[in-house]
């Protein structure tokens, strides 16, 4: 993944794409999201070759 997420984020995609599922409520805070960074200019390099969080929930929900 080339960005950073919450769990409620995640959550929240979920929802949006299975309208028709019952998903768990949120079960963090928003202050909870990692902000960190760090150089590492080969993990940049393959990060541009990623697609976003919803398209890999997309992909990997596809067969459910």
């Amino acid at each position: 993944m080339a960005e950073t997420f919450t769990w409620n984020g995640v959550m929240n995609m979920l929802r949006k794409l299975r309208p028709d599922h019952k998903f768990i409520k949120d079960c963090s805070d928003e202050k909870d999201q990692d902000l960190s960074t760090r150089p590492n200019q080969r993990g940049e390099e393959l990060l541009q070759r990623m697609v976003s969080l919803e398209e890999t929930i997309v992909h990997n929900i596809s067969a459910l």
